[in-house]
C-alpha cells in the first residue's frame, strides 16, 4: 500500500498528509494517461497491470476509469471486464475476482468518514476493504459500500446499493440491496422502485406473458358480454372499483396487472397502459380514445439502452378527471383532481387540481371556474333543472 499502512488497516487517518498526497497525485497522473489512450491501443494492456496492485490476463477496463489512487490498491483476477465510468474509491484495497463483469458507472467505495462531526471537520477518514468474488455480474450504477464482501457468482441488479456482505450464488437488488431468492424482494419491488432493470429477464417475461394472455382474451369478448368483461377486469387489474367500463381493445404491457382504478371509470377504445410500473386512476375519471399512460422510460445514455435497461415511474390520475382523445401521460406524472386535459396533449409534468390544461408539452390554460358551471360547450348553457341529483 505504497508504505502507507494506515490506508489498509481500517484505522482513522488524515489523508491530507503531504507525502501521501504526492504519491497519490503521481498515481492519478498515470491513470489519466491510461484514460487518454484509444480503446484499440495495445498500450492499454501493457499499462493496466502496471497501474494495479496486480492484474490477471485478459482484463479490460473501458475509459474513463476513475480511482482515487489510480488503481494502485486494486487487484484484478483474470478476464475482469468493466464498462465506462468505473469509480473506484481505492484508498483502501479492492479485490475483484476472475471473470467478473462490471457494467457502466459502477462505484466501489472503500473510504468512509466518521459520524462524529468534529472528526469530519478535521478531515479524518477510514478505509475498509472491498472484495468482489469471481464470476459476478455487477449491474449499471451499482454502489458497493466500504467493508463489503461479495461472494462468487453473485448478480447485482442495476442501481443497487450494496451495504452488507452477499453470499455466493445470490441474486440481489434494491437500495439497500436485498436477496430476491430469499423472498426479500419480489418482482413488484423490481418494477416499482424506480431502479434500472432489464425487462427481458426470463422470470419477468414469463409472468408478464400470463397477464398479456388474459388481456388478449378480454379483447376478444363481445360488447354484449358485460358481466364477463367486469369479471375479467377484476382478475386482470391490480385493483378496480365497481361500475368501470373499458372498451376493447385495450393494450397494456402487463395486461392491467399494475393498474389501480377507482369506481365508475370509463375508458374509450384503444387505451394503452405501459403498466410496467403502477398506474393509479381516481373515481369518475373519463379517458378518451387512444390515450397513453406510460410508466416506463429508458436512459438517455445510449450504452444502457443498447443493453436493454429500463426504469418505471408511477403515473397518478386524480378523481373526476377527463383526458381527451390522444392524450399521452409520461412517466412519473401526477394529475390532480377535477382536471381536464385537452385532446392530443403530452403531459410531461404534474398538473394541479381544478385546471384545464392543453398542449405539447401540456401547460395549464386556466382554472376550472364559474363559466364552466354555466356553459358546457361554447355558448350552450347547462340546464341544471333538467339534471337530477345535483347539489
Amino acid at each position: 500500500m505504497d508504505d502507507f499502512a494506515e490506508l489498509a488497516n481500517g484505522a482513522l487517518y488524515w489523508p491530507s498528509d503531504p507525502t501521501m498526497l504526492t504519491a497519490q497525485l503521481a498515481r492519478q497522473d498515470a491513470l489519466a494517461r491510461f484514460n487518454a489512450l484509444a480503446p484499440s491501443d495495445p498500450a492499454r494492456a501493457v499499462q493496466l497491470p502496471q497501474l494495479c496492485a496486480a492484474a490477471g490476463p485478459g482484463c479490460t477496463l473501458s475509459s474513463p476509469v476513475h480511482a482515487n489512487w489510480g488503481l494502485a490498491h486494486v487487484t484484478l483476477g483474470a478476464r475482469v471486464r468493466a464498462g465506462a465510468g468505473l469509480m473506484l474509491v481505492d484508498d483502501g484495497p479492492i479485490t475483484i475476482g476472475a471473470d467478473t463483469v462490471l457494467d457502466v458507472n459502477v462505484t466501489l467505495a472503500t473510504g468512509g468518514h466518521p459520524v462524529w462531526p468534529a472528526l469530519r471537520e478535521a478531515g479524518w477518514v477510514h478505509n475498509q476493504a472491498i472484495t468482489i468474488g469471481a464470476r459476478c455480474v455487477i449491474g449499471a450504477g451499482v454502489t458497493v459500500m466500504p467493508g463489503v464482501t461479495v461472494g462468487d457468482s453473485v448478480w447485482v441488479a442495476p442501481g443497487s446499493v450494496v451495504t452488507h456482505d452477499l453470499p455466493s450464488g445470490c441474486v440481489v437488488g434494491g437500495r439497500p440491496s436485498r436477496d430476491w431468492n430469499k423472498g426479500e424482494m419480489n418482482m413488484d419491488d423490481v418494477l416499482r422502485n424506480g431502479d434500472l432493470y432489464v425487462p427481458s429477464d426470463p422470470a419477468l417475461m414469463a409472468e408478464q406473458l400470463k397477464w398479456q394472455d388474459l388481456q388478449a382474451r378480454y379483447n376478444q369478448t363481445l360488447p354484449s358480454e358485460q358481466a364477463r368483461r367486469s369479471e375479467m377486469l377484476t382478475t386482470m387489474f391490480g385493483a378496480i372499483g365497481p361500475d368501470c367500463y373499458i372498451e376493447a381493445p385495450m393494450h397494456a404491457n402487463w395486461g392491467g396487472h399494475h393498474a389501480f382504478f377507482g369506481r365508475q371509470i370509463y375508458a374509450n377504445y384503444g387505451l394503452t397502459m405501459v403498466d410496467d410500473g403502477p398506474i393509479y386512476v381516481g373515481d369518475y375519471t373519463m379517458i378518451g380514445p387512444n390515450v397513453v399512460l406510460a410508466t416506463a422510460g429508458h436512459p438517455v445514455d445510449p450504452s444502457l439502452r443498447e443493453r436493454g435497461y429500463q426504469y418505471n415511474m408511477p403515473v397518478r390520475i386524480g378523481r373526476n378527471c377527463w383526458l381527451g382523445a390522444g392524450v399521452i401521460v409520461l412517466p412519473g406524472v401526477t394529475i390532480g383532481d377535477n382536471v381536464v386535459v385537452g385532446a392530443g396533449s403530452v403531459v410531461t409534468r404534474d398538473l394541479p387540481d381544478n385546471v384545464v390544461a392543453v398542449g405539447d408539452p401540456c401547460k395549464v390554460l386556466r382554472p376550472v371556474n364559474a363559466h364552466d358551471r354555466e356553459y358546457y360547450f361554447k355558448d350552450r348553457k347547462i340546464d341544471w333543472a333538467a339534471i337530477p341529483h345535483q347539489d
